[in-house]
């Protein structure tokens, strides 16, 4: 169970007036591992055994009452959404094999012998423990710093007060002796495995002979004439560890004359099991055998239970550590279920902060599988929103969402709302919603209401931290008049102590405070209306911020067919002024919901826009792969031809060197190789970049263009990234799409907007690309070497070199590979040499160098390739 901290009387008021424990309910379904979810069914015993106190304790979801401490749980469920990335599946997955073992190390502790549960279940909390080290290990690979942060959170978060070096560590000596010595059969229960020891498994084998052999005798008797007349069935049995035969009653002399033992009788008395003089031998060498597998278990499980005890406090730490992490888990799950946004957290210290709740939904409503209207909430820290309408309209539905959504953030789990989401942490929550009611505590609906509201003022009173006060219907159950005052006076004492207050009423004297001239700190009031369908009589639950809703009392009941003549008395009674705010406040409310149908009916035909757009965009960008693909058709048979040609030659030049004839042919096969290369790069000079039409004008001088900045292609009119620049060629990425154009078509887009003025032709100078520089140097880092990015040379002799390396990097250039790597092997260097010194000779090869020890030393030849 969860310590309780610093947490409240009153926040635990809060939360059962929220209906914590029912969202409690929900979370407690996300917990897999058994202490967890122990913890959490013994508090919601003890919860509902208390009606609603449990004793004080606090709920295994409880909000925190510092901002550091929630923002470090949002950071924790970034930092497992990482694990998630990289294998954690598998981990949270196995959260349900964690069960509680405190026992069992406290038992090895003292050299108590553990069972083979125990130590199974010893075992499933090391695996998981070297599974969590594998994940950690592989999520801070290439990370940003943003992401280590998060992953040091959720680090921290299950450390706990330890240090996670200390604390989330494997244990590969107790796991590699587990995992030998257990092993699960096929319905998961656990025993010790044959390789556990070879004494243990002779023993196994001996049992398993012992057994083969007293059946074969046992089947052997059971065919005998002999034998076989004086059974009552022809089967053999067990008895007690030792196989028998079922004899009759009637020919128990046969067998007393052979000396066999009786092992006792049926039911009936008519059969008695009877162990022949043949098979004793036998079952004295199973029982043998069974003594010393049994013996070896034991002498196994000592072994084992005195190694658990040696790693028993650094094991009690990973199970806690599991544990939290299951918390850490069911946190994320839960948000997940309401698709939760990620809050902004801020410490309530100064009014200038807000709570920004937009498009808020209920909590509960929504992991019901409801849908409720959604409301956007947005209130300055020491304000007071006064939300009032008719009944039923939805104004406690939106207190416990503001209530729910501030209450959700501060337990580190993401809250129901969708945009920009900033939630102040309150370290008190004071509510009051529902009735108080109790005649065992002497309790009037009044008095009870009352208790909550002294409870606030006291807080203020004593100058502690601004608080958040939710109030229900304050100050009901008494004299209207009466109540309504009190509730004005509540109010403006607690908005001028700085308090942060959300209340619902049908009092007029609360809708009169944001306007009243004579009210301090009236621009610290806020009016808000629920909206009711007098039509259909139901409640639009949308909350309009800004205006005060009428109850509508005289309107609904005419609905519902009150007598005319009452409500005219009604209305009477209550005097003309009021009737008159009360229309009023109707013809607002009806204003209100026809702007708010317009609004929607704007959004839905702006969606509508946006769609078409976008298919529009779809349409257009089908067009140009499709103009793409053809060029690059053109362009791959154009260079199929080219390499045709460059083999055809190269295999003629060494026809003529084999032949020993004409030294100066290969010079000649070069002189005859040069034409077709010019023409292919010509061809590629010319050749437009793939569904990229011309531009019709000359581009305009644009700025430096390098790695990573963003640019606009004039030629398609789009935006995108800069992942490329070589021999004035710049590959930009788009939306949707990778294009290598031109560097003159290419212009930053911070400079598009003035495309209109004249400029001098002049293309963006070339910068070299970080991305290949970063693999040379003092500094280099490791190139990961696959199949698309080498040339495997092992094998290859010397003077064949050429004929694969070089339509191997024409290949690669075609591609806009800037970095490949070519494995020639160690040998006698020889083949080595003739690679880099053919690479020496290549323009269109920058820089070259040996492997780094991670990609072979050496034995391999990283190439940088560019103008």
């Amino acid at each position: 169970m969860p310590r309780r901290g610093r947490a409240s009387r009153g926040r635990h008021h809060a939360l059962r007036h929220l209906g914590w424990a029912e969202l409690c309910d929900y979370y407690g379904a996300e917990l897999r591992t058994q202490p967890a979810q122990a913890a959490y069914q013994e508090w919601a015993a003890a919860w509902a055994g208390e009606g609603g106190v449990a004793d004080g304790r606090d709920p295994p979801l409880m909000p925190t009452a510092r901002c550091d401490a929630a923002r470090q749980r949002f950071a924790a469920l970034d930092g497992l959404e990482r694990w998630l990335e990289v294998g954690g599946d598998e981990l949270c997955g196995r959260l349900g094999d964690i069960v509680d073992v405190s026992e069992a190390l406290r038992a090895s502790a003292h050299d108590v012998v553990l069972d083979l549960e125990a130590l199974a279940a010893v075992a499933d909390l090391v695996a998981t423990a070297r599974l969590l080290a594998t994940v950690r290990h592989r999520s801070r690979e290439h990370v940003i710093v943003e992401v280590r942060r998060s992953l040091d959170a959720v680090d921290a978060e299950l450390a706990g007060d330890g240090e996670p070096a200390q604390v989330l560590v494997a244990l590969p000596e107790l796991d590699e002796a587990l995992a030998r010595a257990i092993e699960r059969s096929d319905d998961g229960t656990p025993r010790l495995a044959d390789r556990a020891s070879p004494e243990l498994a002779r023993a196994r084998a001996e049992l398993a002979r012992s057994r083969r052999d007293i059946a074969s005798t046992a089947e052997r008797l059971l065919r005998s004439r002999d034998v076989a007349s004086a059974l009552s069935d022809k089967f053999w049995t067990e008895r007690d560890g030792r196989v028998v035969l079922p004899a009759r009653s009637d020919s128990l002399g046969y067998f007393h004359a052979n000396a066999s033992i009786v092992h006792g009788s049926s039911g009936s008395g008519q059969t008695i099991f009877v162990e022949p003089r043949e098979l004793l031998g036998a079952n004295n060498r199973i029982r043998e055998a069974v003594a010393r597998e049994a013996a070896e278990c034991r002498r196994i499980r000592a072994q084992l239970s005195a190694l658990v005890g040696r790693f028993a406090d650094a094991l009690a730490d990973l199970s806690t550590a599991l544990v939290r992490l299951d918390h850490v888990h069911a946190r994320l799950l839960l948000g997940r279920k309401f698709g939760g946004c990620t809050p902004i957290l801020t410490e309530v210290n100064n009014e200038a902060e807000s709570l920004v709740l937009p498009r808020a939904g209920h909590a509960l409503m929504l992991l019901a599988g409801a849908e409720p209207v959604r409301n956007d909430f947005e209130l300055q820290c020491g304000h007071a929103l006064v939300i009032s309408g008719p009944n039923a309209g939805g104004k406690t539905v939106s207190l416990k969402t503001i209530g729910l959504c501030v209450l959700l953030a501060a337990a580190g789990v993401r809250v129901p709302t969708i945009g920009r989401t900033v939630v102040p942490i309150y370290t008190h929550v004071f509510t009051d919603v529902g009735d108080e009611q109790s005649i065992a505590a002497s309790l009037s609906t009044f008095t009870g209401h009352m208790s909550h509201v002294r409870a606030a003022l006291r807080h203020v009173d004593r100058e502690g931290p601004p608080p958040l006060v939710l109030f229900d219907e304050v100050a009901v159950g008494t004299d209207p008049d009466q109540g309504a005052a009190l509730a004005e006076a509540v109010l403006r004492h607690l908005v001028g102590a700085g308090a942060t207050v959300v209340v619902t009423t049908h009092y007029d004297r609360l809708k009169l405070l944001a306007v009243a001239e004579h009210v301090e700190h009236r621009q610290r009031f806020h009016n808000a209306a629920v909206g009711f369908d007098l039509d259909k009589m139901q409640p639009t639950y949308r909350v309009d911020i800004g205006s005060p809703g009428s109850s509508s009392a005289f309107a609904v009941a005419r609905r519902l067919g009150l007598s005319p003549s009452v409500l005219r008395e009604a209305e009477r009674l209550l005097g003309t002024r009021e009737v008159q705010v009360d229309a009023l406040l109707r013809t607002v409310a009806a204003e209100r919901d026809a702007l708010a149908a317009a609004r929607d009916e704007i959004e839905a035909t702006r969606a509508k826009l946006a769609r078409r757009e976008r298919e529009l965009r779809e349409r257009e960008r089908r067009s140009l792969e499709k103009l793409g693909t053809r060029r690059q058709r053109a362009m791959a048979a154009a260079v199929s031809e080219f390499h045709a040609l460059e083999d055809e030659i190269r295999r003629r030049r060494k026809d003529l060197r084999r032949a020993g004839l004409d030294p100066d042919a290969s010079l000649r096969a070069d002189e005859l190789l040069g034409e077709p290369k010019a023409k292919l790069s010509a061809l590629r000079e010319n050749a437009p970049a793939a569904g990229k039409p011309r531009a019709a004008a000359a581009p305009p001088r644009a700025e430096p263009v390098a790695l990573g900045d963003r640019v606009r292609v004039r030629s398609l009119d789009a935006e995108g990234e800069v992942v490329g620049v070589r021999r004035g060629k710049v590959t930009v990425q788009l939306a949707l799409m990778r294009t290598t154009v031109a560097a003159q078509d290419v212009v930053p887009a911070q400079a598009s907007g003035r495309e209109g003025r004249s400029h001098a032709t002049s293309p963006p100078q070339v910068v070299p690309t970080v991305n290949v520089a970063h693999h040379f140097g003092a500094d280099a880092s490791p190139v990961d070497v696959g199949f698309d990015n080498s040339l495997d040379l092992r094998g290859v002799r010397a003077e064949e070199v050429g004929d694969q390396l070089e339509p191997f990097l024409d290949r690669a250039l075609l591609r806009d590979q800037d970095l490949v790597v070519i494995l020639h092997g160690h040998g006698s260097g020889a083949l080595r040499n003739v690679v880099r010194d053919r690479l020496r000779q290549l323009s269109h090869v920058r820089r070259h160098r040996s492997g780094l020890p991670p990609e072979g030393g050496d034995a391999v030849t990283v190439v940088w390739l560019g103008g």
